[in-house]
């Protein structure tokens, strides 16, 4: 028996894939060595399709089912097969149609894919409903049926929902929909999102704030759930490049743009509709042996816009509406409305080889990092123009790795920031500001 590796784990909007034949089930149908094809399971019917053999042969596949592998047991969490096999159900008088070791193309219903999933998701937000109104809903299902066209939950209840607890809880679901459905947000703030379906269908990124959503809703319901969390979110940062920790807090309306990159760590907060571009960083600032339950990374507020690459580390507050530009690194509070930038450009001119500028960034409070081999400033900075927007930082050829700079008057939220190490000792500064 030999398992087959399910792509669509790993890229879930293929609809065709190319595999070869493992076994030939009487019973079960065709196992191959990969596939496309959801399985059935945990109360969703399976995916159909076809098989195209290599003589161009079509035959139509109704069901997909997982065979017997490996049995995993995890502690507190129910066992699980793994390295199963996976057969493709077809007619008993098709079987003969193919060979094991055979090249064939696998193909499935894409649109009805599609459709079980909203039926999927559809149960989801339903049960948030139903919470609402008895909190151990989830403790009383006994099991559920998902279908193409509907959706079925079965629950152990002593008396039934009554009538008004059903138009209760729909008016739960729709109001849950409105305001945290995050594609609702996508449509409305990316301008590549062309509609609702869209989002839903191809956008990756969408499907990591989903799968997100869904852990971090597992952790706060039961501690007995945490492994299904965690599992969860690391099939996500798997399949998305995206790492949210699970037990991270962010409001509603959360948009990532492109994505790959971007981790959030396990006490970051941030507010109602973020926009997180990729490389985003919400980190600590030491790399290890942090203690447990200390908050070791940012709290930010509402309408956040941050650049790509853009690192915000340590126990930091940032404000609400705040914008970051690209590549900033920040380790201080921002302010309300506070905008930051930072485009470093590093022009050198010099007579001494040893002396060498390698960074500039902003700091907190009118200073700018300078990063390089043999600076140390021997004087007070120099305004060369009326105007402030360029400064003469006079230097002495030293052993120190680097300088910091004070722009006395010069706000903090860079639009540009160019350096230029001139001869005779001279390191120029220009910073415009966005005001």
């Amino acid at each position: 028996m030999k398992k087959t590796e399910r792509l669509h784990l790993q890229q879930p909007y293929l609809s065709a894939c190319e595999a070869i034949v493992t076994e030939i089930h009487p019973e079960k149908g065709i196992a191959t060595d990969v596939t496309i094809a959801f399985a059935e399971g945990g109360g969703q019917i399976s995916d159909w399709g076809v098989l195209i053999t290599d003589d161009g042969i079509q035959i139509p596949f109704t069901d997909v089912q997982k065979g017997y592998g490996r049995l995993l047991l995890i502690k507190d969490f129910p066992s699980i097969q793994i390295e199963t096999p996976v057969y493709h159900k077809v007619a008993l008088e098709d079987l003969e149609k193919f060979r094991i070791g055979q090249s064939l193309k696998i193909l499935i219903d894409i649109d009805r894919r599609n459709r079980l999933c909203v039926s999927h998701t559809g149960i989801h937000l339903v049960l948030m409903g139903l919470e609402k109104i008895k909190p151990s809903i989830y403790q009383l299902i006994r099991g559920c049926h998902i279908s193409s066209e509907k959706a079925r939950l079965d629950f152990m209840l002593e008396d039934k929902f009554t009538d008004e607890q059903i138009i209760q809880a729909r008016e739960y679901t729709n109001q849950i929909i409105k305001e945290n459905w995050d594609a609702i947000t996508y449509v409305n703030r990316d301008p590549a999102a062309k509609n609702y379906q869209y989002v839903l269908d191809s956008y990756l990124t969408f499907k990591a704030v989903l799968w997100y959503r869904v852990a971090h809703r597992l952790l706060n319901l039961d501690q007995s759930l945490i492994t299904m969390a965690r599992m969860i979110s690391e099939n996500a940062k798997s399949f998305s490049g995206i790492e949210i920790h699970l037990a991270a807090k962010f409001g509603i309306g959360l948009v990532i743009d492109h994505g790959t990159g971007v981790v959030i760590g396990e006490t970051s907060i941030v507010g109602k509709y973020a926009y997180l571009l990729n490389g985003v960083v919400l980190g600590a600032n030491g790399i290890a042996d942090n203690l447990a339950g200390d908050r070791r990374h940012p709290i930010v507020g509402d309408f956040f816009e941050c650049a790509a690459n853009v690192k915000i580390l340590g126990a930091v507050s940032i404000g609400n509406n705040v914008k970051v530009g690209a590549d900033c690194r920040i380790d201080y509070d921002l302010d309300d409305y506070s905008i930051s930038y930072c485009k470093a450009i590093i022009e050198t001119y010099r007579d001494y080889d040893s002396v060498k500028i390698d960074s500039i960034s902003p700091l907190k409070k009118e200073q700018v990092a300078i990063e390089g081999r043999n600076l140390k400033v021997i004087d007070e900075c120099i305004w060369v123009n009326d105007n402030q927007e360029e400064i003469v930082v006079p230097f002495e050829q030293t052993n120190l790795g680097g300088i910091t700079v004070l722009l006395k008057g010069l706000i903090t939220k860079f639009n540009w920031v160019s350096v230029i190490l001139k001869r005779k000792g001279r390191v120029i500064v220009r910073a415009s500001s966005l005001f």
